[in-house]
């Protein structure tokens, strides 16, 4: 078994991604990043900062690059980084397997610092993900804490793991648009369902696969969200999820959004 964290990262400027038509894909590909841990998949055995699990979102990596900074937390780790370049988008998928690249050995308490290679092939369209796999995971003491530096910023990366059910990102009065990217954590399919409170405004996602991200734009459906309120999102199945985003006031000025880890909702 195999302690997992995973970083899904996103920037700003939309750019061209090849597309794979729905009806194109077949199961063999919809289940390509299963070797990494098929049957673990969605499963949280710490919380908080040593969340097994986690996604960011940045919304200027390609202007200031981006590092992690790793620490083991209660014995020796081996930890592999992967790359996930795999995204739905409305029109399709762009099916990508896990890319292994790099590997780094930490003692206890020891912190290291990985580079993340944004021009790489997985962050075309400017987000994609990492994933961060402990060999020879599973133990109580097989984890370690994620912080992700760019520019003059620094944060956790613990939360951001969602499971099952709804959540609200809310957005305040002066708001212009609502970025929000979300990649399956679960090992099925679910819909993702993205509402605006107090309004008809509705866009569903159907059966996005493991380890498949998305990334929600409020400005692409024409969504009003100028006053204060909320965008809700709803998984179906108890699917659980990394989410992640920023919010637009102007063309330009963005606010990260870092959601804290939330509990199950019934």
């Amino acid at each position: 078994m195999r302690a997992l964290h995973l970083l899904s990262v996103g920037v700003l400027t939309a750019c061209g991604v090849e597309q794979t038509p729905p009806e194109a894909l077949t199961q063999g590909e919809d289940s390509a990043a299963s070797s990494l841990s098929p049957k673990h998949i969605g499963e949280l055995s710490q919380g908080a900062q040593f969340a097994d699990k986690t996604v960011i979102n940045e919304t200027q990596l390609q202007n200031n690059g981006m590092s992690l900074l790793l620490t083991a937390d209660g014995s020796n780790l081996t930890i592999q980084v992967f790359y996930l370049g795999d995204k739905t988008t409305d029109t399709g998928r762009t099916i990508a397997a896990p890319v292994l690249k790099n590997t780094v050995s930490l003692v206890t308490d020891h912190t290291t610092q990985v580079n993340v290679d944004l021009t790489d092939p997985a962050f075309a369209g400017n987000y994609g993900g990492v994933f961060l796999s402990v060999i020879g995971g599973g133990s109580g003491t097989q984890v370690f804490q994620t912080y992700v530096q760019t520019g003059f910023d620094m944060w956790s990366s613990g939360g951001s793991v969602f499971s099952g059910a709804s959540y609200r990102i809310p957005y305040w009065s002066g708001c212009t648009g609502v970025v929000l990217t979300i990649t399956n954590l679960s090992n099925f399919p679910f819909d993702i369902q993205f509402s605006n409170i107090g309004t008809t405004d509705l866009h569903t996602v159907s059966q996005l696969v493991p380890l498949s991200t998305y990334q929600f734009d409020s400005r692409r459906y024409n969504w009003n969200v100028s006053g204060t309120s909320a965008i809700q999102v709803t998984t179906t199945a108890g699917g659980t999820v990394y989410m992640s985003g920023h919010e637009y006031r102007g063309s330009t000025t963005k606010y990260r959004v870092v959601p804290v880890k939330a509990a199950p909702y019934p």
